[in-house]
């Protein structure tokens, strides 16, 4: 669920201190605690306006009408915007910031998720979002005309129809219309054409005349002047175009004549003198087709891409009246002008930014699109055209190999990882190898050759790769990759580089069957893990797949159609394009999922559960996508975000355990002085708790002097209201019964220690201890949480009060039932305290802890140092923010077994002042 605010602690000890708590949680035990790491954040935006001023998030698609105004679906703002020819970019659908499926008029409508747009000459125009077809009319008014998520029929064989309101559209990605107004729509592996009273047809497949493949993967579709239908087929290189009549003509050059990144078609655009662009999935190369079939690179991308108005990626692409094409770069959130001569001008958005090596906090990414594995608190990051290394201990970022500096400078590094020695292997996009680079600085191509395209198996110097994608390496430095050649085929690469193919098949094409080695199909695979276990996992289209070290592929979740994707366990649950996959230290997957932009949890048996990333950090315009995902061996998830430019950073967190007791201890009575302890209970039901301010009783366990003779416990709700006071406890309400159940140490009877039981409800209890006979000493506070079994549980205890050296350390308790471990966020905060109104020179300047397991120091920390999951986990708590990275604050993070622990805190530098203790459950 998502972040909820819980109640305000406000308390006075000396001056007014504030405290917060939140929870964060999802099902089947596990969290993900999630902020920013490092980073560009500053590119998207939402702003009408001037071209220079505007701002877009993610322009996924675009067209032009025939008064050259350009309009543009504004995926990561959920709009559609007009760019004028003058370059005034303005919205003339939906809201920013607010998703959804609503029909209406241009100000009510909401877009879910925008792929693909296409202008029709009587100002209508057509959208494909999510897995519906819309149309705005020319005056504004949103309407839903295609699709459905149940219920519906699957067109499947050339001239089946239905109505379009009631049939599939999955996996839809082009959309275009013609002048009698029938649309057509790249879906379900087909061309669907849908008239304009509303009835679905399929179109085109591989049964057209003409036409020998199959638009499974057709990303982009265009009508040309003369009413042909205009698409590329990826991979293959084949461009085709489709008479009114439906016969096919292939126009552009013979099937994989040419290296793949020539033919990883994306985006086409089909000027009135007939003339054809195209554009490529990954290597932002942009062609044309010439008149002998052949196709003809337009601009020559710079090696370094480090100069504003280049373009990252060029998702769609429209034809310019003027000459060249438009295109909407998702990457640098920006609409581009490219003409024939390869030059590109930014005409409206920010452009590409320059990016950086450095600390965590001023680097940038270009396009942060795989993680590799931890080696030595090393993380590194495939950029686009460079590799970079976050040494996660500092944040610094640094770049160990640029493309440049290898012999192939056209290359780009798609899919990265390391193995146990820290060696580096990634997928040399476009050259078909694989390559290693070795921890001292070797590399060399590990399998395969630049020179050839297809897949062959053999020995590291004999096999070939037609066009590797997806990649992983094993702990035992196994390598699996998924390759394509008309069928997706799972390959292993031996630590010797020889490769072989696991499962699947290349020439039989693709589709959904388990089985083993050839005999198993993949419909469209995107990603690939290596389980503990040493099995491969797929994700395959709408599943989970398992591929055994033998080849057997089994599916272990997924194929649920419906939108979007549920949870749930084996076939009940579903899946849309999945990312990535990464395990967990107990072999427990965790998923990235690109639609809708979550992480999904999978267990061996089948087992799904979304987890919830949201509400931790402040948002990116276009939403967390997350599309490489890295795991640390104590549990931190980092995430390549690459439409942000950035990498984020989680935690997952077990749901197992509970606190149990939280207690302080702590000098009083100095001076009148009084202790303050603010303890929390979650949850909506009232929480039984056991609360006491012990003294007397001390002696009995080892402070026989010093100990205050006679505390004065006082509870306060959250409204800072007295709603009791305990002095000298007595058994009526079998406070001693109580005690023992919960294994809380006895109190003799008739002593002058303090109790008293109470239901309290979901919120903070504060507890004010003073001595009654004026004679200050040790007492510890303590609360047990009186109801182990109960919905509602403790989760926070937090102690401002002058810290000194000696006596003066405070020193807070916790215990840990239950089994598994328990996340548990630590701050001992001096500085950051002027953030909340305590004045500078009454804090305690440099704060330290010391974490015990019994009488031994498991954990220690001085300045917290800015680490990004204590920031992130004092959000998702709904601490108040410590100032900065360079504070002296003191802060741990840590997973504990069950069991009693004790943090003390004290001063670094053997001085005193105000300080802050807090303990807090993380969920």
């Amino acid at each position: 669920m998502p972040l909820k605010p819980l109640a305000r602690i406000s308390t006075a000890i000396a001056m007014a201190w504030v405290l917060t708590t939140a929870s964060f949680s999802s099902a089947q035990g596990i969290s993900a605690l999630w902020n920013h790491y490092s980073g560009d954040r500053h590119h998207a935006g939402y702003v009408d306006g001037p071209g220079d001023l505007a701002r877009f998030s993610s322009p996924q698609a675009l067209d032009v009408d025939a008064a050259g105004n350009i309009y543009v679906a504004d995926r990561g703002n959920s709009v559609i915007r007009k760019i004028t020819p003058q370059g005034v970019v303005s919205t003339i659908a939906g809201k920013a910031g607010e998703g959804g499926l609503t029909d209406g008029p241009a100000d009510v409508a909401r877009f879910s998720n925008l792929i693909a747009l296409a202008v029709a000459h009587d100002g209508s125009i057509y959208l494909i979002d999510n897995l519906w077809l819309r149309r705005i009319s020319p005056n504004g008014v949103v309407s839903t005309i295609g699709g459905t998520t149940s219920g519906g029929q699957s067109l499947i064989s050339l001239g089946d129809s239905a109505p379009a309101r009631s049939t599939f559209m999955f996996s839809s990605t082009g959309v275009a219309v013609d002048q009698d107004l029938n649309v057509f729509v790249s879906a379900n592996g087909n061309i669907l054409k849908v008239t304009p009273d509303g009835i679905a047809t399929v179109w085109v497949n591989n049964s057209s005349p003409g036409v020998e493949h199959n638009p499974t993967l057709v990303n982009d579709l265009q009508v040309g002047a003369d009413g042909y239908l205009y698409f590329g087929i990826p991979f293959s290189g084949v461009v085709y175009r489709i008479s009114p009549t439906g016969e096919g003509e292939q126009i552009g050059p013979p099937q994989y004549s040419l290296p793949i990144f020539q033919t990883n078609f994306q985006g086409i655009a089909v000027h009135d003198n007939g003339e054809v662009w195209l554009s490529q999935m990954t290597s932002r190369i942009i062609s044309t087709v010439t008149d002998d079939h052949n196709l003809q690179i337009v601009n020559e991308p710079d090696p370094r891409l480090g100069y504003p108005g280049l373009f990252l990626r060029a998702n769609d692409i429209a034809p310019a009246p003027n000459g060249g094409v438009y295109l909407a770069d998702p990457l640098t959130h920006s609409i581009q002008h490219l003409t024939k001569d390869g030059t590109s001008t930014v005409i409206a958005g920010l452009g590409i930014q320059p990016v950086a090596d450095g600390p965590r906090e001023d680097a940038g990414f270009f396009e942060a699109s795989s993680l590799s594995a931890i080696y030595n608190d090393t993380l590194y990051v495939s950029d686009l055209a460079r590799i970079r290394a976050i040494d996660l201990r500092t944040g610094d970022v640094a770049t160990v190999l640029d493309r440049a500096d290898t012999p192939y400078p056209d290359a780009f590094f798609n899919r990265i990882d390391a193995d146990q020695a820290g060696n580096l292997y990634f997928c040399n996009f476009p050259e078909n190898c694989i390559s290693k680079l070795t921890t001292d600085g070797q590399w060399s191509i590990w399998a395969g050759s630049p020179d050839e395209a297809a897949i062959r198996d053999g020995t590291a110097a004999e096999a070939r790769f037609r066009g590797p994608s997806h990649f992983a390496v094993s702990p035992a430095g196994t390598g699996y990759v998924i390759d394509y050649n008309g069928g997706y085929v799972v390959r292993a690469i031996a630590p010797d580089g020889s490769v072989s193919s696991l499962a699947g098949s290349h020439t039989e094409g693709g589709g959904y069957s388990d089985g083993t080695g050839s005999d198993a199909r993949f419909v469209l695979p995107r990603s690939l893990g290596v389980a503990p276990d040493g099995s491969i996992w797929v994700g395959d289209h709408l599943w989970i797949r398992r591929v055994a070290t033998d080849g057997t592929v089994t599916t272990i979740a997924g194929g649920n159609t419906y939108y979007p994707p549920p949870d749930g366990i084996g076939a009940e649950a579903g899946f849309n394009s999945v990312q990535d996959i990464a395990f967990l230290p107990n072999g427990v997957a965790i998923v990235s999922e690109f639609n809708p932009h979550r992480l999904r949890e999978v267990r061996p048996d089948g087992t799904v559960t979304s987890l919830d990333i949201t509400g931790t950090f402040a948002p990116a315009p276009y939403g967390t996508a997350i599309a490489s995902l890295a795991i640390s061996p104590t549990g931190e998830i980092y995430g390549a975000d690459p439409y942000n430019h950035r990498i984020m950073v989680g935690f997952a967190t077990p749901d197992a355990g509970r606190l149990a007791n939280l207690s302080v201890l702590k000098r009083v009575g100095d001076g009148g002085s009084t202790l303050t302890a603010g303890f929390v209970a979650e949850g909506d039901a009232a929480k039984p708790v056991l609360v006491r301010a012990v003294g007397p009783q001390l002696a009995a366990h080892g402070v026989t002097s010093g100990f205050m003779p006679d505390p004065l416990l006082e509870l306060y709700d959250r409204n800072g209201q007295l709603v009791e006071t305990a002095d000298n406890w007595s058994d009526a309400d079998n406070l001693a019964g109580t005690a023992q159940r919960l294994g809380a140490f006895p109190l003799t009877a008739g002593s002058t220690d303090a109790a008293t039981t109470r239901a309290i409800p979901g919120g903070p209890l504060t507890a004010t201890i003073s001595a009654a006979d004026g004679v200050a000493g040790q007492v510890l506070v303590e609360v047990y949480d009186a109801d182990l079994d109960g919905v509602s549980r403790l989760t926070n205890v937090s102690t401002l009060t002058t810290v000194s050296p000696g006596d003066g350390r405070l020193v807070a308790g916790f215990v840990i039932t239950g089994t598994g471990q328990k996340t548990v966020l630590i701050r001992g905060v001096g500085p950051s305290l002027t953030g909340v109104g305590v004045p500078g020179g009454a804090v305690l300047d440099d704060p330290r802890l010391r974490l015990f397991r019994g009488s031994t120091l498991i954990n220690q920390n001085d300045d917290w140092a800015g680490a990004p999951l204590i920031e992130a986990a004092g959000t998702a708590v709904g601490a108040f923010p410590l100032l900065g990275s360079d504070t002296t604050d003191a802060a741990l993070l840590v997973q504990l077994e069950a069991g009693n622990y004790s943090v003390h805190l004290e001063s670094a530098r053997g001085d005193a002042g105000l300080a802050i203790i807090e303990v807090y459950e993380v969920k």
